[in-house]
């Protein structure tokens, strides 16, 4: 299975959200990793957006500029949608979520092979991966601006599509 990431472009189509998922739980994992991008993060891409003056000095009033939506905008109507129906009435309570089309070239899961990927709430299935991943070797980032995070290559989609952990 194959998916496009959202992303803001619209041209030649905007995304489709087949899916989206909830990010809260690991959110300050993805701006840790995200803040590792120093370049990209604080000073090619506010240039280019000419916002630059905007960028924080200190380091964490960096990251919450990132977590503050720079980086990790809030929840968009589309996403609204796409979560309430994968998780119900939780949906109101997510604030982050990432979005994503499965590709037509790749396999076309149904929603019950979606949740047992674990890339959607599902219950019993959720509980046996989180004991499966429990059991499996981690290793150290080998990123020394991350030194705490802990990486477990075996990770979900739900954690690792969008790979801006601590690699």
């Amino acid at each position: 299975m194959f998916v496009y990431v959202q992303d803001r472009f619209t041209r030649p189509n905007p995304i489709r959200l087949d899916v989206a998922v909830s990010i809260d739980d690991v959110i300050d994992v993805k701006v840790a990793g995200v803040d590792a991008h120093v370049s990209q993060m604080y000073e090619w891409t506010p240039f280019q957006e000419g916002r630059l003056d905007q960028v924080p000095k200190d380091p964490e009033g960096r990251r919450a500029w990132l977590k503050k939506g720079q980086f990790f905008p809030p929840v968009s109507a589309d996403q609204r949608q796409a979560l309430t129906r994968w998780y119900g009435e939780q949906a109101a309570s997510i604030r982050y979520a990432e979005g994503f089309e499965i590709c037509e070239l790749g396999r076309q899961p149904s929603d019950t092979e979606l949740r047992r990927l674990s890339l959607l709430p599902s219950g019993e299935v959720k509980a046996e991966l989180r004991a499966s991943r429990a059991m499996r070797p981690r290793r150290p980032s080998r990123n020394p601006a991350c030194p705490g995070t802990r990486v477990d290559p075996f990770r979900t989609a739900r954690n690792l599509v969008v790979v801006l952990h601590c690699l």
